[in-house]
């Protein structure tokens, strides 16, 4: 009978367990389980599949998940394979280390001690979990070393990697190899270009000095003409001040074959008809002079690229090339006239300058602007003139007829550059006020100053 109770309460305990899915864990944790792995000198790329496989099914015992990858082949996919590595480094186990507790909370005779208890079980788990984490880790590791698909894709990428590297530096290589040869090219033409203009300059020079020996024996020759014939020489003079030496060839053409009566003919008639032409031409000729002050606006009309275009036409076409003038409007490459040209280069010769510009063009000179009659409401920012605009000033309208809205452009473009003393800050300033030029800016600014001087 006692047997009998025994082996019912057995058999009702079995029954417990095995219902109880907590309990059931901590059963199956205790059978007996082989928790050895191989070392590193048993593995090698001809039986890491043989060798590691059964750990790997082994272990999948304790896993959470119920689909555990599998190790596969070297037929399995990379897609395959990283997917069965990212699984078994982040394992997790259900495996209860319970049975390894060192006290039997139903023992306990008080709460405090039975809470010391499970405190001392519970770091007896971490412990063994800890070993367990440990010992999967390490057969991860071992086999994502030794595995040849994983060595074999790491090789591919290097490759990989390399060959991108060796293309990229191919490439620039290559671009650098073009950069030089375009560089050297250019070079080349320039030079070429340079010898073929210099080439020219001097045949030019050297045809123009020809030109003036040959101008200068047939002036001699018309001279030992008058002289020798007596004709007028005030007629002769005024003929050689006034042809070239195409004119004087045709004379000497029409000389040929002629008696004197008749040369005396030719030349009474070239002055006469030179004398009616230059005549003509005065009167045609009459232009109305600009005023002081619309040449100064001339003046202050050009830009700086038409002035630095200027400079290097002055140097490149020397005084005494023929046209010379002609050629300087030609690489300026803007509507300027020759008058106006010319008038530029005598200014800027002459030890003034205008916008400013750098030390190249010799300048210092500032605008002058006449100080304003009424009184306007201002005030003072960071050493700036601050102008409030009045609806209707009517006064230099370029200067004065500014809105609101323009002011307060200037004004903190003006605070943004934190200097007004170099070209380059007026051309950022002017690029920040909306319709509003290099020079508008400039004599805003200087108008502005002098409402400032004349309230104070």
């Amino acid at each position: 009978m006692v047997e009998t109770m025994i082996c019912s309460k057995k058999i009702q305990k079995a029954y417990d367990t095995l219902g109880n899915i907590k309990l059931r864990k901590q059963y199956d944790s205790q059978e007996p389980f082989d928790n050895s792995i191989p070392t590193a000198a048993d593995v090698t790329e001809d039986n890491f599949f043989e060798v590691l496989a059964p750990y790997f099914d082994r272990n999948a015992k304790w896993s959470t998940k119920k689909r555990v990858p599998q190790l596969g082949n070297m037929e399995t996919t990379w897609k395959q394979v990283q997917k069965f590595y990212e699984f078994w480094f982040n394992f997790q186990s259900w495996r209860d280390f319970s049975y390894e507790d060192e006290y039997d909370l139903e023992e306990a005779e008080s709460r405090e001690e039975k809470r010391w208890m499970d405190r001392r079980n519970q770091k007896i788990r971490s412990k063994f979990t800890t070993e367990e984490r440990s010992r999967i880790r390490s057969l991860v590791n071992m086999a994502y070393k030794k595995d040849p698909r994983v060595i074999k894709q790491k090789s591919d990428e290097k490759e990989e990697r390399e060959e991108r590297i060796r293309r990229r530096k191919e490439a620039r290589k290559n671009r650098e190899e073009e950069r030089k040869r375009m560089e050297e090219e250019k070079i080349r033409q320039r030079e070429a270009e340079e010898m073929a203009r210099k080439e020219a300059l001097d045949n030019e020079m050297l045809e123009m000095k020809k030109r003036k020996r040959v101008l200068l024996k047939r002036k001699k020759k018309l001279r030992v003409f008058s002289q020798k014939f007596d004709y007028n020489p005030e007629k002769i003079e005024y003929l050689i001040e006034r042809y070239n030496l195409d004119d004087i060839n045709n004379l000497f053409l029409e000389f040929e074959g002629k008696g004197k009566k008749k040369i005396f003919k030719i030349l009474d008639d070239a002055f006469d008809e030179l004398k009616e032409e230059i005549s003509n031409r005065s009167k045609k000729d009459v232009v109305v002079e600009k005023t002081q002050e619309e040449i100064e606006q001339e003046l202050l009309s050009w830009s700086k690229e038409e002035v630095d275009l200027l400079t290097k036409a002055v140097k490149k076409y020397p005084v005494g090339l023929r046209q010379r003038w002609e050629q300087i409007q030609s690489f300026i490459g803007t509507k300027r006239s020759i008058k106006e040209i010319r008038r530029m280069v005598e200014y800027t010769s002459s030890g003034k300058r205008t916008h400013g510009w750098d030390n190249s063009h010799q300048n210092t000179e500032k605008y002058n602007l006449p100080a304003p009659s009424q009184n306007y409401e201002y005030r003072l920012e960071y050493n700036v003139p601050i102008l409030v605009v009045p609806p209707d000033l009517g006064f230099y309208e370029s200067v004065t007829n500014w809105s609101q809205e323009s002011q307060n452009q200037l004004q903190d473009a003006i605070k943004e550059i934190g200097s007004v003393t170099r070209e380059e800050d007026w051309v950022a300033i002017s690029e920040r006020v909306d319709n509003r030029t290099y020079n508008d800016c400039i004599l805003r600014y200087k108008y502005i100053v002098a409402v400032v001087k004349e309230n104070n």
